[in-house]
């Protein structure tokens, strides 16, 4: 579960050294790339789901594994939306410089986020 798996990355700061630490990632489908699991990636999070955006801005859902689930269930990542919130300068932050944010015409403060259904294995 996500949990487990921030809980073994707590465990390793200040036991390893930074360089032999391994970034904690979840693989978003459709070519959305590797989302660190980090604060500046992470948008919302609940019992039952974590929203992510990836490097390009693109949004995901992932639903977190319950302890009713079986262990090979597949987890479900789900591409629920685009924000555009690179300004050019490519560090993706939408940030102008000077530490106010500029955001684009299509920004929108919050997003509605469908409630997926985790995958069944066949």
């Amino acid at each position: 579960s996500l949990d487990k798996g921030l809980e073994i990355m707590y465990k390793l700061r200040g036991h390893t050294s930074g360089l032999a630490i391994p970034h904690f990632v979840i693989d978003a489908p459709g070519g959305g790339g590797k989302i660190p699991v980090l604060p500046q990636y992470v948008l919302h999070r609940d019992e039952d789901r974590v929203v992510m955006r990836n490097y390009k801005n693109e949004v995901f859902v992932y639903r977190e594994a319950h302890l009713d689930q079986k262990a090979d269930s597949k987890i479900s990542v789900e591409l629920v939306g685009k924000k555009n919130g690179n300004n050019g300068n490519g560090n993706g932050n939408g940030s102008n410089g000077n530490g106010a944010s500029k955001k684009p015409k299509n920004f929108k403060e919050n997003i509605d986020v469908p409630e997926l259904i985790p995958m069944s294995k066949n």
